[in-house]
């Protein structure tokens, strides 16, 4: 899957407030969220409290990301 079918593929399956922020804001989040991506981290979790610990490191590196972009 290529970043841009990635994009179309979480725009058609976001919320109805993907209209507020904007298509071009949602697919920086997405192109953010790859290049944030920590595999080596989710393969080493154990159960979903781990799973939760990395999932929000990676939320907030993408929000900071953003807040430069934006």
């Amino acid at each position: 899957m290529t970043l841009e079918q990635l994009q179309a593929y979480v725009w058609r399956r976001a919320p109805l407030g993907r209209f507020i922020a904007g298509r071009k804001t949602l697919d920086e989040l997405v192109q953010l969220a790859v290049e944030n991506w920590e595999p080596e981290y989710l393969n080493h979790c154990t159960d979903d409290i781990q799973r939760s610990a990395v999932a929000s490191s990676i939320v907030r590196s993408i929000k900071r990301g953003h807040q430069v972009i934006g």
